[in-house]
């Protein structure tokens, strides 16, 4: 609905860092799976 790139981002970004799974734990999971999404993201 919103045509604002920043908010557009941070919504993609959030559902990418919440399907790696980094609720549970960014430090342990996140070096461990190594989530691409998140690395391409950024």
């Amino acid at each position: 609905m919103s045509s604002d790139p920043v908010e557009e981002f941070m919504r993609s970004a959030l559902v990418t860092w919440v399907s790696t799974g980094a609720p549970r734990g960014v430090a342990g999971q996140g070096r461990g799976r190594r989530p691409q999404g998140l690395t391409q993201g950024w």
